[in-house]
């Protein structure tokens, strides 16, 4: 593979749009790629202070050794079905957990906030967080989703699109990944960085668990919407404009 093929002026979506196996890198130097990834790789080092170079080297390491970390080419797939994916992947991923995660993170706040009031605040950023997601994930599947879909099959703009371009609604969703991408930066500070405590129970160490998978998941979530699907919806929207 021709890793040179890197360079500082990319933007850090447009990196791992190309080479997913570069999340890794990202993550671990904190560096954001789904609701970040608008910055090229040089700003995003210099806004976290790291060293441009030596994290192309990490980049260009990871795609010399290691085969994609997912051979699945999001890139080549259709819009329709980078939807279908989404939708049975991660929605049911964020529906499955909520519920759990909300009354465990309860728990852990009742039994334990009087000595670690920081637990308060994270049950209440939890709450807040999937709250906005389970609304995000109605508006996405009832109305901008099958909009891309029409869009897709038939060439033509739907005759319902009562938001304009298809980029209002796009505009919408990338505000909210961005809330909660602070969301969780946040709970990633509060929890200094998924470190369980000497007195963490069973259930905490659950709750620790249950937030860096929420975490791992929605990056990826995230990325495939503002990256891949986002883009393709705005170009069939065009296309549609040409017939």
């Amino acid at each position: 593979m021709n890793t040179s093929s890197l360079q500082l002026d990319q933007t850090v979506g447009e990196i791992v749009r190309k080479h997913y196996q570069t999340a890794q890198v990202f993550k671990k130097n904190r560096l954001d790629f789904c609701c970040g990834g608008k910055k090229t790789l040089h700003q995003a080092c210099i806004d976290k202070n790291l060293e441009p170079q030596k994290l192309l080297k990490e980049l260009e390491d990871v795609l010399g050794t290691s085969q994609p970390v997912d051979a699945l080419q999001y890139e080549s797939w259709t819009a329709s079905q980078l939807i279908d994916y989404v939708v049975e992947t991660h929605h049911a991923f964020i529906r499955r957990l909520s519920p759990d995660l909300l009354e465990l993170s309860a728990k852990v706040a009742r039994v334990h906030g009087g000595k670690e009031p920081n637990l308060l605040t994270i049950h209440l950023i939890v709450q807040e967080t999937i709250a906005e997601l389970t609304e995000h994930l109605v508006k996405e599947e009832q109305i901008l989703f099958p909009y891309i879909q029409t869009l897709e099959r038939t060439a033509q703009t739907p005759p319902n699109s009562h938001f304009g371009t298809v980029q209002n609604p796009i505009r919408m969703m990338e505000n909210e990944h961005d809330f909660v991408g602070h969301q969780l930066e946040a709970l990633r500070g509060l929890t200094n960085d998924y470190l369980l405590p000497e007195m963490a129970c069973n259930t905490w160490r659950v709750v620790w668990e249950m937030l860096e998978a929420l975490e791992n998941d929605l990056h990826l979530h995230i990325h495939l919407e503002n990256n891949i699907l986002f883009p393709k919806a705005l170009q069939l929207e065009i296309q549609s404009h040409r017939h």
